[in-house]
């Protein structure tokens, strides 16, 4: 059977050494609202029907905040697991940005501005 995409991903990034991290939990909910009535689910249990993956739980949250603690550079990212925003909100609920050169809730601009892209904003701070 061919490895899906992910799965290339995944064994391209160990290959380079890079720690790929997917999350182990879920909080869930029964609709997109501070309304919803949530719950929790693990990877093994999946998602019940009807229900939405809507952050990451508290297992995932454990398993990051050490990982974040002991690392010199985080880079991160993914359509629909977390985006900088996210980030940078973990970041600064545990007190530990002063750790970080740069956060940003931007991860479009952030990926961008590492790959050596001059950036608008960027660009207009660094003339004054």
């Amino acid at each position: 059977m061919e490895p899906s995409s992910v799965q290339k991903l995944v064994d391209k990034a160990r290959a380079r050494r890079v720690l790929f991290v997917l999350s182990t939990d879920f909080v869930t909910g029964d609709e997109y609202s501070s309304k919803a009535n949530t719950g929790h689910a693990t990877v093994q249990e999946g998602i019940s029907k009807g229900w939405h993956g809507l952050d990451i739980g508290p297992e995932s949250v454990n398993q990051l905040e050490d990982m974040i603690a002991g690392s010199k550079t985080i880079l991160c990212g993914a359509t629909t697991i977390t985006a900088g925003y996210e980030t940078a909100e973990i970041v600064s609920k545990y007190g530990i940005a002063y750790k970080f050169s740069y956060v940003s809730k931007g991860s479009g601009s952030s990926l961008g501005l590492l790959m050596g892209k001059e950036l608008p904003g960027v660009a207009a701070l660094s003339t004054k």
